[in-house]
């Protein structure tokens, strides 16, 4: 039976029996968020969207009734993203480059639709009055994907301009 490799920390990168990376790569997966969209009237996040993974809820997924919540994680390209970061009081501007999570819900979740690798432009545009379905009143948020910036499309396959 082969011995189990150990797993030994070094300069922020994980490697095993002392193998580190060539100079000039970095971690694909695992980036942590540097905060979290501020969700308030006005406030616009522009910016690449990464991976997204699921985590635990309190909420029931009408899709498939788990108990799970998409968060996506959006590169930022340009300032004036406000977030909420767990170390710090407040909202603070979010620096380019930092990640910034964002939970998907309600109009959001057109998230979804877009590939990781576009540039995307999210709003914050309020929230609607409280009704019986919504007696905090729901988010509503406009999603845009910059055209040219990769994939294609669903439908018909073609590359997106």
């Amino acid at each position: 039976m082969a011995k189990r490799k150990k797993t030994v920390k070094t300069n922020d990168h994980t490697t095993t029996n002392g193998v580190a990376a060539p100079e000039g790569f970095e971690e694909v997966f695992g980036a942590r968020v540097a905060g979290w969209f501020l969700r308030e009237a006005g406030n616009v996040l522009q910016g690449i969207l990464r991976e997204s993974f699921e985590v635990k809820s309190r909420f029931t997924r009408e899709s498939d009734g788990k108990k799970l919540k998409r968060v996506y994680k959006v590169e930022v390209t340009a300032p004036g993203c406000l977030i909420e970061k767990t170390d710090a009081e407040g909202a603070v501007e979010a620096q380019l480059g930092e990640l910034v999570g964002l939970d998907e819900s309600g109009w959001l979740k057109r998230l979804g639709a877009v590939e990781p690798g576009r540039e995307v432009w999210i709003s914050c545009d309020g929230k609607d009055t409280p009704s019986d379905d919504y007696p905090q009143g729901a988010w509503r948020f406009r999603v845009l994907a910059k055209k040219g910036s990769g994939g294609t499309n669903p439908v018909t396959g073609e590359a997106r301009r």
